[in-house]
């Protein structure tokens, strides 16, 4: 992402900058990408130091799916940049991408070539692309969430969606 203004508190004029938007884009799509597979969100933030960060409840499932549910959650914030604010330039990168590739690295093992571990990580971008286009409103929603209070929302509820889990 480029250069966000850094804040404390967030004035109604910087939440229509765009470095915000795109930030809050980022992160709304992480959210909706956790709710998607059924996953409760903790907490979310942006953070004053340009960045944002979602946190899911943890649960138990089978460890690969879980891995491979992670794999999309971490491509939804790029993917949301590019088609949501129009970066044509935005592609998992730094954390975002090295979370897609360690996960990918879980899944196969360190000695898996680097061409299964880049067809693990170009799947969950595919699949970070369909859920984005599928859920660019309540994507959007999120992020005027975000932008709208101070700092940070506590939860999200299921109300974006409805009553059940749209990937259940």
């Amino acid at each position: 992402m480029k250069n966000r203004p850094k804040r404390n508190n967030l004035e109604k004029e910087q939440a229509r900058d765009p470095a915000w938007q795109q930030l809050a884009t980022h992160e709304a799509a992480h959210v909706v990408g956790y709710y998607a597979f059924g996953r409760i969100i903790f907490h979310v933030a942006l953070t004053s130091d340009n960045g944002g960060w979602v946190r899911p409840v943890l649960g138990d499932e089978n460890i690969v799916y879980k891995i491979r549910q992670n794999m999309v959650v971490a491509a939804c914030g790029s993917m949301a940049e590019k088609i949501i604010c129009g970066d044509d330039n935005a592609e998992p990168t730094g954390k975002d991408l090295a979370d897609l590739q360690a996960a990918a690295i879980r899944i196969h093992g360190m000695m898996a070539p680097k061409e299964v571990i880049d067809d693990e990580v170009q799947t969950a971008v595919a699949k970070a692309i369909v859920l984005i286009q599928r859920y660019r409103e309540a994507i959007e929603k999120i992020a005027d969430s975000l932008l709208s209070v101070v700092d940070e929302i506590e939860s999200v509820t299921p109300d974006i969606f409805g009553k059940e889990s749209p990937l259940s």
